[in-house]
């Protein structure tokens, strides 16, 4: 960052906003590879499913031929059940350490005291004014980011997007005594995975990288029917039929 910084003689805002998508897009391919394992792991979906209602209520022997079984599944699509899960797992000490590094920046480097705009001129210290405008945007740009991924990940469980949600706003309290520095990273950060997410689920896009098209697994998702644990209709048609039986 100091390079960008010194070499483009520009601010650390744009330096900052700068190095987070150069680090993000350095990234991409792990989430390309990512992306790429849990599709075919949707696309399995349907396959493990009829591998599991085999076996149904296996004992010991049969729980070992089914894990068996699903493990030859996947040996031959080339993924296992955490490859989904690789990218996050190599991108957050990255991510982490990134953090860490610019918040010692934030408060050893003097030029960071008048290296940002408008309200945020000193990028070293907390918000000055105590009006958190920059962590409520922090806060705001990380749930839009995350909105967007639900809105195309449907099936999310609603406990799990309430949770995510409530998290993105404590953001809000919890990092109000950062370095306004860190709440631009953190802007820039959450902007880029709108960008990064909208990409992902570019059809374009997807056949570009080689991602399987899963879409018409969502389709057949949304035509199957619901039952309701309450139906009216059905408790009338019992309640006929105890009547008849009554008669009887």
């Amino acid at each position: 960052m100091l390079a960008t910084h010194d070499n483009l003689d520009v601010s650390w805002v744009t330096t900052i906003f700068l190095a987070t998508c150069a680090v993000r897009t350095v990234l991409m391919p792990l989430v390309i590879k990512s992306t790429k394992a849990g599709s075919k792991l949707k696309l399995m979906s349907p396959e493990l499913d009829q591998i599991k209602k085999k076996y149904g209520n296996a004992n010991t022997s049969n729980n070992t031929e089914m894990r068996n079984e699903i493990q030859q599944v996947m040996q031959k699509h080339g993924v296992t059940p955490f490859s989904p899960f690789m990218g996050m797992l190599v991108q957050f000490p990255i991510i982490i350490t990134f953090f860490v590094t610019l918040r010692r920046m934030a408060t050893e480097i003097p030029s960071f005291a008048d290296g940002g705009y408008l309200w945020f001129t000193d990028l070293s210290v907390p918000d000055p004014d105590g009006l958190m405008r920059l962590p409520l945007l922090a806060s705001f740009s990380t749930l839009m980011a995350m909105e967007l991924s639900f809105s195309y990940n449907k099936n999310s469980p609603a406990l799990l997007k309430n949770i995510m949600r409530g998290v993105s706003m404590s953001f809000v309290v919890l990092t109000r005594g950062f370095p306004q520095a860190i709440h631009v990273y953190w802007i820039s950060s959450a902007m880029y995975s709108v960008v990064q997410t909208w990409m992902i689920h570019n059809p374009s896009f997807r056949k570009m990288c080689g991602i399987v098209d899963t879409s018409h697994l969502d389709k057949k998702k949304e035509e199957k029917p619901i039952r309701y644990a309450y139906d009216p209709e059905r408790l009338t048609r019992k309640g006929k039929g105890k009547g008849k039986g009554k008669g009887k």
